[in-house]
């Protein structure tokens, strides 16, 4: 009987080491599923920089900074399809109807690398156009419009591989044309850039995939008659609108005795701004109080 309890205690004391040598980490742990989806900690801190340098607490649809991103006006995400389980953000519309500026787009708006749309209203956006849109090489769409946005148009963002429009109208910008404006992506359609500052010559030869070129109410000196003999002699569709510009001098012959011809630059060239036009023009002059 001794033996017998005796093996039974050895037993019992074997069972306790076994039991005490074994921690919680040699218990079989459920393999964790992938994050919740979540915002890009890269695509946060943008916008908090766009807003602060943005003049945000001035915008017409202000952001609690505070609060989930998702509950931010004036912004579309989607979700990028990576084991990070991130949404990027996609599309921005930023308005900030001031009497005065208030904020500039700052350069870090490259940053957006998944940005397809941006869109800008009001006189409180100030300041030049970031050289750093040209990298966002997703844009789709850019809109901007009035503003106090000035300086040049920066080389690059005519030429992004995706651009289909680019409206930067009614705002505070001078200069020429930027040069990538005879090299513009296959798919852009429409270019406006009207009621700015832009001089300089339109030229010659323009992407034909270009159906409008905008340059309504700026500072042009010339007419590019070329456009319209190709657009008729050659079928380019490009329409080319410079009406109340600066623009003085005569109208070609060639022009002026094709009626077809002559009906495109009465429609797309005239009238000019008071104190401008054509001295040859066969329309009767008006006053268009536009100076």
């Amino acid at each position: 009987m001794k033996t017998s309890h005796s093996i039974t205690a050895i037993i019992a004391i074997m069972i306790l080491a076994i039991i005490g040598s074994c921690s919680s980490n040699d218990i079989p742990v459920e393999p964790e599923g992938p994050p919740a989806p979540h915002l890009s900690r890269e695509d946060s801190l943008v916008l908090v920089t766009l807003y602060k340098e943005g003049g945000g607490e001035f915008w017409d649809n202000k952001w609690d900074l505070n609060d989930k991103v998702e509950n931010w006006k004036g912004i579309s995400c989607y979700l990028v399809d990576t084991p990070k389980n991130e949404y990027r953000v996609n599309a921005l519309h930023l308005v900030c109807n001031t009497n005065a500026p208030r904020g500039i787009l700052p350069k870090e708006i490259e940053k957006l690398t998944y940005l397809e749309i941006l869109m800008m209203d009001g006189k409180g956006f100030a300041g030049p156009l970031p050289a750093s849109l040209s990298k966002l090489k997703n844009l789709i769409k850019i809109s901007i419009a009035e503003t106090s946005i000035s300086g040049q148009i920066p080389e690059g963002i005519l030429s992004l591989p995706e651009l289909r429009k680019f409206y930067l109208i009614r705002s505070e910008l001078s200069g020429e044309l930027p040069k990538d404006i005879t090299k513009t992506a296959p798919s852009l359609e429409y270019i406006d850039f009207s009621g700015n500052h832009l001089t300089g010559e339109i030229p010659k030869f323009l992407n034909p995939n270009i159906i409008i070129l905008d340059l309504w109410y700026n500072d042009f000196t010339q007419y590019p008659f070329e456009h319209i003999i190709q657009r008729k002699e050659h079928g380019i569709k490009t329409i080319i609108d410079m009406k109340f510009n600066k623009i003085t001098g005569v109208i070609p012959d060639s022009i002026l005795n094709n009626p077809e011809w002559l009906k495109d630059l009465e429609i797309y060239g005239y009238p000019q701004k008071e104190g401008y036009g054509y001295s040859n023009a066969p329309w009767p002059p008006i006053n268009n109080n536009l100076k």
